[in-house]
């Protein structure tokens, strides 16, 4: 139950008004969908994963993840359904096949978005990511 909270916190979205330092956090967007992936809300989950959890090996591998790892889960696609992972997912059908992405700075990201158009992803992302480590290193 503290870990699902804990999730739930940390995906809101981040509030540009308390932040100090909007050019610290890169956000990866999806320019085709507009979704965006915020690395703060990222980062701060995986380090309280890994707190969590510091003696599994889920937690070990997965402190490494990043904005690469995402891309290529969201757009990868296969005919072929054998991805040679434990993960019974749809890893071979990406949602972000075809789709426009790029990297920017928060500060670039809040400007743009100031009329609340984009989706935070985030959330959805971690899910993701996290249930494809937790079945490739479960013990």
């Amino acid at each position: 139950m503290e870990t699902l909270q804990l999730f739930d916190s940390l995906t809101e979205q981040p509030d540009p008004e308390r932040s100090n330092s909007l050019e610290r956090w890169p956000i990866l967007r999806n320019l085709s969908r507009n979704e965006f992936v915020h690395d703060k809300t990222f980062k701060e989950f995986q380090y309280y994963y890994c707190e969590e959890h510091p003696d599994i090996l889920v937690a070990h591998k997965f402190e490494n993840v990043g904005f690469g790892e995402m891309v290529v889960i969201r757009t990868c696609w296969s005919s072929d359904p054998s991805i040679a992972m434990q993960y019974g997912g749809n890893l071979h059908r990406g949602a972000w096949v075809g789709d426009r992405l790029d990297i920017v700075p928060e500060v670039e990201f809040v400007a743009a978005n100031k009329e609340g158009k984009w989706k935070d992803a985030s959330g959805e992302m971690l899910a993701e990511l996290l249930a494809v480590w937790e079945s490739e290193y479960a013990e």
